[in-house]
């Protein structure tokens, strides 16, 4: 994923939550499959403020899910 200035965005993948912008790089996807996921109910986001995050536990068990998807 670009990010405004259009440099790719690197994540530190060891955070404890991550934004829909770092979210999308971790799961491969676009910013807005991400609010997709997150209004279908197909991954959970916290709301603080004005920004949601998502969990580092959930990224972890979407892409265990899509694995054992793509497995069967």
């Amino acid at each position: 994923v670009l990010d405004q200035i259009g440099e790719w965005l690197k994540v530190d993948e060891t955070k404890a939550a991550f934004t829909l912008k770092e979210a999308a790089v971790l799961l491969d996807l676009t910013y807005n499959e991400v609010r997709r996921l997150i209004q279908t109910g197909e991954i959970e986001a916290r709301k603080y403020g004005t920004r949601y995050l998502i969990p580092r536990d959930d990224i972890k068990w979407f892409l265990f899910q899509q694995k054992l998807e793509r497995e069967n």
